[in-house]
């Protein structure tokens, strides 16, 4: 009789090991969960799939540098050697095992070969082979080593423990500019901390400068690197200390002046051995340039949630890996992070309204709408969907969407929180409006709230909607504040209500989302789009588009952009440099009006110039070598502001509505899939609609069949749903769509047993009839699996309501015969 797998790693592996030293604590991990198990959603539950992990990890100075895969005797060594290379390429380790206890298979990465061994390889021969490959140097070896800063929490996942090991690596080969693509939600904060810790503690790195552009995000850094306790210290404008070790500053504060001088530049410019910049994908090239060009010998380490795309290739371009083209050194995209199950997986919904083609104005005031023109505006025939909010208004649009947003909180969950994202601040008050009456029953003043940049106590406001300790405010309407860097776990509904363009901000927007918060118990989130936001998330679940071939050149444009009437500066103009039709380079103007573009093709560009609250400038300019000449720019002012145009009395509707929410075998299925699938499903396992009754009004013979509905991933809440029968019998949804029979409700057929089953109920006495009726009830309200909860019992009898029944009926025997008929009964033909 073979081993099986269990006694192949006990009686055979595991003692080969323990001959050649390998098993010692600091050597070897067995059972070593890699993923956790992707999160599959099952109406509003869900279920986690199947975890990775290796039968055994295999380290020397606490860094892995092998796989082994175990299979029972009745297989061959190499019939693991598939997964257990999986496994290695996932942990960037060099060597994969396969065995069954007799022969071993080795696959080694540096020469892509396989081979046959009779033997694994000692720890002193694994290691010398590793160093070799990894052309391990002292100072490496030492940082490998060195041990995480855990301060009571978990293990660094598999990836992160890849990210660091790779930025130490390339910051060992001598590598100045590294950049890590983390999706949100899994970490890069925690990594950077981590690649600092390393470096300070083995003394790489003396002084680390954290750079963010946001206060929020910079505070939220400088929290979780607590473990560097007092060494810590932020650079405010004004402010230049030097007595610490570890800093922490927006660039804002960093480009502010001090007695003349940028605050940057009061530091000499080998101040910092490592600095860190925080979401780089928004770094562009104005300010962030000056400061990191004076920082020059310091590692720049940027950390970024969004892949390679035109519109932050120069991100890439300055930060990633010239010798691949420029990409991140290390990637971790967000369909991983589902796929794995650290990040939550997501249900959609997309809602088309019949004002999305745009309206005409004469043909809706044909139909009785009131158009209402503000004094001096210019009034056109037609305005697109696009234009909503902006250039007209319309309110009756607004309150379609509150409602239908509405409608799925109160059957998903009313205290789930909810980011709305909305055209302009007058739409988020809008909308703030709407769901804070729609929901005023519940008791709070606070339900809604708008947390936009111009709100005096927006900071405060977001503090609190982050807090997983407090359960208000639930919903945060905004425009664009809340799209990025901020750490919200508990965040379970991202509502698109405004126009999204960009790829990058809408995988931004939607990383809101995909935290996990196991304090919350929230494993997936859900995606609500008015806007046909999401056409844009294919590129985002299957990977990212290819980016068009870079145009880089040596050239620059350097100018000055001021006020046409006044002459004085403008601060903050965005200049938009359009290399090709999807690629662009972008400034921003200081406090002086001056801007410089990097990295330009010689010759003539088109470029756009604009402000708040000034009319764009389109020009076409030539670029120059070093800034040999710098160009003045010159914007018009707005005149004030006029209100859109409102239209109101149209009567809005839902054109279309689809869920996409169900998985199966790793498949995302629509609603009509779902069904198709679930027809095939049924009718694979029962010949007839007869079959499956008889066996669904047995008792333990529908527990068979319940498993098997599981098995196979059909739910039927989502049945339900689908069908837009939520009373409907689950029996009943079956047979519609598996042998298209007519659909009852749970009333219905409680209403058909007491009315033509009488001579049942009448068998048994008042108190026991009592029991029966109202466990029909139950049935009513939740499904036939009512009838032997204990709670059903409380419910109808109080306390041990169950025990009482038990009584009542003469014995547990008698009770449950007399539940078993009754179920037998409720689905009689």
């Amino acid at each position: 009789m073979s081993y099986n797998e269990e006694e192949t790693k006990l009686f055979l592996i595991t003692p080969k090991l323990q001959q050649l030293d390998w098993v010692r604590s600091d050597r070897i991990s067995m059972e070593y969960f890699i993923t956790v198990g992707k999160v599959l959603v099952q109406g509003e539950g869900y279920e986690r799939g199947k975890s990775k992990k290796a039968d055994y990890l295999l380290k020397y100075n606490n860094i892995p540098i092998a796989i082994i895969e175990a299979k029972d005797e009745s297989h061959t060594p190499a019939d693991g050697i598939q997964q257990a290379k999986e496994y290695a390429e996932l942990l960037d380790i060099p060597f994969a095992y396969s065995t069954n206890g007799h022969g071993i298979e080795e696959f080694d990465y540096s020469t892509n070969k396989q081979r046959t061994l009779y033997n694994f390889p000692s720890p002193t021969e694994l290691w010398n082979r590793f160093q070799k490959i990894k052309n391990l140097t002292s100072n490496l070896e030492k940082l490998f080593e060195s041990p995480y800063c855990i301060d009571g929490e978990k293990e660094p996942r598999y990836y992160q423990d890849v990210a660091i090991r790779i930025s130490l690596e390339a910051i060992d080969a001598g590598r100045n500019r590294l950049l890590l693509n983390l999706a949100t939600g899994t970490g890069k904060t925690f990594i950077a901390f981590q690649i600092c810790w390393k470096l300070k503690t083995c003394g790489r790195a003396k002084r680390i400068l954290f750079l963010a552009d946001r206060t929020v995000l910079s505070e939220q850094a400088y929290n979780a690197f607590e473990p560097f306790g007092n060494a810590r210290d932020y650079i405010n404008e004004g402010d230049a200390p030097t007595a610490r070790e570890m800093y922490f500053s927006i660039y804002q504060a960093l480009y502010a002046e001090k007695d003349g001088k940028r605050i940057f530049q009061h530091y000499p410019k080998d101040f910092f051995d490592l600095i860190v910049i925080d979401e780089a994908h928004r770094s562009g090239f104005g300010t962030w340039m000056d400061i990191l060009n004076h920082f020059s010998s310091a590692i720049h380490l940027g950390m970024t949630a969004t892949p390679k795309e035109s519109e932050n290739i120069n991100t890439y371009k300055y930060f990633g890996n010239p010798g691949n083209n420029y990409q991140a050194d290390y990637v971790y995209p967000m369909s991983r992070g589902i796929e794995d199950g650290f990040l939550a997986n997501f249900v959609l919904h997309r809602y088309k309204l019949d004002t999305e083609k745009g309206i005409v104005l004469e043909k809706v005031i044909e139909e009785g709408a009131k158009v209402e023109i503000p004094e001096g505006v210019e009034v056109r025939e037609q305005y697109g969907a696009k234009e909503y909010e902006m250039s007209i208004t319309l309110p009756e649009r607004t309150e379609v969407m509150c409602n239908k947003l509405a409608e799925i909180l109160q059957q998903t969950g009313e205290m789930d929180k909810t980011i709305v994202f909305c055209v302009t601040m007058d739409h988020a008050n809008e909308v703030m409006k709407h769901l804070q009456n729609y929901f005023s029953y519940l008791g709070y003043s606070n339900y809604a709230v708008r947390i936009v940049s111009e709100e005096p106590s927006a900071i405060s406001l977001l503090r609190t909607f982050q807090d997983q300790s407090t359960d208000t405010p639930v919903i945060a309407t905004t425009v664009d504040l809340l799209s990025t860097g901020f750490d919200a776990p508990s965040v379970k509904n991202i509502v698109f209500m405004k126009y999204v363009n960009s790829p990058l901000v809408f995988k931004q927007i939607v990383g809101r989302g995909s935290r996990i918060s196991e304090e919350r118990g929230k494993k997936f989130f859900r995606i609500i789009d008015f806007t046909n936001a999401t056409r844009l998330i294919d590129n985002w679940i299957t990977g990212d588009p290819d980016v068009e071939k870079d145009r880089f050149g040596a050239n620059v444009l350097c100018g000055y952009v001021s006020n046409k009437q006044t002459g004085e500066p403008i601060n903050r103009a965005r200049i938009t440099a359009q290399l090709t039709p999807n690629q662009q380079r972008n400034g921003v103007t200081d406090s002086r009006g001056y801007f410089k573009i990097i990295e330009l093709p010689d010759g003539f560009i088109n470029i756009t110039i604009s402000a708040y609250h000034y009319y764009t400038k389109v020009a076409t300019q030539k670029t120059v070598v070093q800034c040999q000449k710098a160009f003045d720019f010159e914007l018009v002012p707005k005149r004030e502001a006029t209100p859109p145009i409102k239209v109101t009395g149209l009567n809005i509707l839902f054109e279309e509505e689809t869920i996409f929410e169900v998985e199966v075998t790793g498949e995302r299925l629509t609603l009509k899939e779902y069904i198709d699938y679930t027809k095939q499903k049924v009718i694979e396992s029962y010949e007839s609609v007869e079959q499956l009754r008889q066996q669904w009004a047995d008792r333990e013979k529908r527990k068979t069949v319940v498993e098997q509905l599981q098995k196979d991933g059909i739910n039927t809440e989502i049945l339900a749903t689908a069908k837009q029968q939520p009373e409907a019998d689950e029996l009943d949804l079956l047979s519609n769509i598996a042998f298209d029979k007519e659909i009852h409700t749970r009333q219905e057929r409680a209403e058909a047993l007491k009315n033509l089953q009488q001579q049942f109920i009448n068998s048994f006495n008042d108190e026991q009839k009592n029991i029966l009726l109202n466990l029909l009830l139950c049935y009513e309200f939740k499904g036939v699996d009512e009838f032997y909860k204990p709670a059903a019992f409380n419910s109808i009898l109080g306390t041990n309501g169950m025990t009482k029944a038990e009584k009542q009926f003469g014995g547990m025997e008698n009770l449950l015969g007399a539940m078993k008929e009754l179920q037998q009964r409720l689905y009689t033909k």
